[in-house]
């Protein structure tokens, strides 16, 4: 377990650290209580945190208050935000709205095949929509050209990871930040050459890669108007191809080894997405609709992961 130990006594600190790591635990030491803030509001926190009740700059009982205020934030509040946000840009290019949808049930199906634990299989499912947000900035002679682009059309189009990650940047709610990560990172590549950072291998976040992977995925089994949709074959040969080369090489196995589970979750959201909406509607939308009908509150991904464990 990862534990977070904030002590400005550098003596005590480093004896807990030590008894914390003798035991088996992964420690993350600080000085001040604005280190510790910083590290327990990022995106994939400790799982517990021992505080020095007085500290520089931010004492322990104050950590303590914001991190209550955090938690009681209206959630609800956060997903509708993240619903309006897809919505403008499924609005921005319709043709692909599905695919955000797809994209966001998709990727925590496979956070789910992952083991990564239910909190972030749900953040994912309503994050991980917003991955093209970006989008919305670039120009439509751009972004809905038929044919090839060129290369100053290319890098133009690059900069939607940039636009979406500001757009979705400054919030403290998890699910923000992680929607800002997976805007910024779902184009990087496993081998080094991708975009905006040209980050590898984990320096990627694990949300980006499991975009990345799934975006791929839906995309090429989708048609478009310049292209027919991929044989499942096809996509899966380019998909092992690109382990270790685009793709992380665990969750390509992970992928591969429960592909026809993503590709029955396809098949069934394409069924249940109205196609004749001119805007595809954002995933909670979808779930709301499915909840009215049964007499539920559904707003978790429970219609699309039950039976698939």
């Amino acid at each position: 377990m990862r534990v977070l130990v904030a002590e400005d006594n550098r003596f005590f600190r480093l004896l807990v650290e030590a008894s914390l790591k003798k035991w088996g635990h992964e420690v993350v030491g600080c000085e001040d209580g604005s280190q510790a803030w910083e590290l327990l509001v990022q995106e994939d926190p400790p799982r517990v945190a021992l505080l020095d009740w007085e500290m520089p700059k931010l004492e322990g009982v104050e950590i303590c208050r914001r991190l209550r205020a955090l938690k009681n934030r209206p959630y609800r509040g956060d997903l509708e935000t993240l619903r309006r946000l897809a919505l403008a840009a499924e609005c921005k290019d319709d043709e692909t709205g599905a695919h955000m949808v797809r994209t966001g049930a998709l990727s925590a199906l496979l956070a789910e095949k992952l083991g990564l634990g239910e909190q972030f299989t749900s953040n994912m499912f309503h994050a991980a929509p917003t991955h093209d947000l970006g989008k919305i900035g670039i120009p439509d002679g751009i972004l809905l050209k038929r044919g090839p682009l060129t290369q100053v059309e290319v890098d133009i189009m690059k900069r939607h990871t940039l636009i979406g990650a500001k757009i979705l940047d400054g919030s403290a709610a998890t699910v923000f930040r992680l929607a800002r990560t997976i805007a910024l990172t779902h184009h990087e590549r496993w081998d080094g050459n991708g975009y905006p950072s040209g980050l590898a291998r984990t320096e990627i976040p694990l949300a980006g890669r499991i975009v990345a992977l799934i975006d791929a995925f839906d995309a090429m089994t989708s048609n478009r108007p310049y292209r027919r949709a991929l044989t499942v074959e096809r996509t899966c040969k380019i998909i092992r191809e690109e382990s270790a080369k685009q793709f992380d090489p665990h969750l390509v196995n992970v992928f591969l080894t429960h592909v026809n589970v993503f590709l029955e979750m396809r098949e069934r959201m394409n069924k249940e997405l109205p196609a004749s909406a001119h805007c595809p509607p954002c995933l909670c939308d979808v779930l709301d609709a499915k909840s009215s009908a049964q007499g539920s509150s559904m707003t978790e991904p429970a219609s699309f992961l039950a039976g698939e464990k």
